[in-house]
């Protein structure tokens, strides 16, 4: 006789939609808090427009743009709310990429960067003006 299967355990067809809608931007979180405050040498940003700036402008822009899908998908970005959920997830992301700024103080060989948080911000705000500009017919 087969033991048995504990409920928590068991993916339901929500848990499954919960994991399709949000899970990418779950995982590039992830992803991104563990890129950034792994331990590794220091780059030298002398300039906003250093390779390593457009890397931060490309993460940054790929998590806001999966945070604004799974608003998307699970029907919680509508035209009534669409000002406000865009002004929330630019206001949450902001504050990820600066709190991981300030964390990566703590980090050998890391330290924070006000230009890295530019270029977070602008890889946001970009982000966000192509998901509008894409999928603004379908929210109407």
């Amino acid at each position: 006789m087969q033991p048995p299967i504990q409920h928590w355990l068991v993916l339901n067809t929500n848990h499954i939609r919960f994991l399709r809608i949000y899970g990418p931007a779950v995982v590039w979180g992830i992803f991104i808090l563990i890129a950034t405050l792994t331990p590794g040498r220091s780059l030298p940003s002398s300039s906003l427009f250093r390779f390593d700036k457009l890397i931060h402008v490309i993460i940054f822009g790929v998590f806001a743009w999966l945070v604004l899908r799974a608003l998307y998908l699970s029907g919680r970005l509508t035209p009534e709310n669409s000002f406000r959920i865009y002004i929330l997830v630019a206001s949450v992301t902001i504050v990820f990429g600066i709190a991981i700024e300030l964390m990566q103080q703590l980090i050998p060989d890391r330290g924070a960067d006000i230009n890295d948080v530019i270029a977070n911000t602008t890889g946001i705000i970009l982000a966000q003006l192509i998901f509008y500009f894409t999928h603004r017919k379908k929210q109407v």
